[in-house]
């Protein structure tokens, strides 16, 4: 669309963000062919794997650069003296939505490179963040899971405790190897069959058995 608007050459550039596209053969064309072979479209691009580029290069460009330095740094101690120098480009505590969203995205993409328990000493006092919608949508998300796998935990908890009590009252005080094969059980639907197969067997033994 360039070149037909400007009737100016266009290099055209494809950042690739994610490591695990490492081993994908790529070769930098895009083939439009149509069923009978011929074909009728080539675009070529240049690629660039973000995590090769070079540091000094990410840190010497715009705010639509600077977030992808951390993911230069060859290992993650690499990762914190690079948000230092990032933290002189940006205000860490800023209240801005653009300042926000630079440290999220910033934090999004260096997580794509090493693990996040690598970083946890990465991106310490960054309160920018906060002020992003993107942060907080996160943060409504993380919550919402927490609550929903702690309702479940509890469910299930409650669920082992029903069926030892019934077990117990029906088939006496359980070994130590039920309590532990219940122990293990964390299907709340399993769980729950074997409340009703309390009922139906005559001692722990059977109860057991599959």
């Amino acid at each position: 669309m360039l070149n037909l608007r400007h009737n100016l050459p266009v290099h055209t550039v494809a950042v690739l963000l994610w490591p695990e596209t490492d081993g994908i053969v790529l070769d930098g064309i895009l083939r439009q062919c149509p069923p009978d072979g011929r074909c009728s479209l080539e675009f070529h691009h240049h690629l660039v794997q973000a995590w090769e580029f070079p540091t000094e290069a990410a840190l010497a460009g715009g705010l639509g650069v600077l977030p992808l330095a951390p993911m230069t740094a060859m290992t993650p101690q690499d990762v914190p003296p690079i948000v230092e120098d990032l933290k002189r480009h940006v205000d860490p505590a800023g209240t801005t939505h653009e300042e926000a969203d630079f440290w999220v995205f910033t934090a999004l993409l260096t997580g794509l490179r090493f693990k996040w328990h690598q970083l946890e000493d990465s991106f310490p006092g960054i309160t920018a963040m906060r002020h992003s919608s993107a942060y907080e949508q996160f943060v409504a998300e993380g919550r919402a899971l927490g609550l929903k796998e702690g309702r479940q935990e509890g469910l299930v908890l409650e669920a082992r405790k029903l069926v030892l009590r019934i077990g117990s009252r029906r088939l006496g005080s359980p070994s130590e190897v039920v309590r532990e094969k219940l122990t293990s059980i964390d299907a709340l639907d399993r769980l729950e069959s074997l409340v009703e197969k309390v009922f139906t067997v005559s001692d722990w033994e059977e109860f057991l058995g599959e």
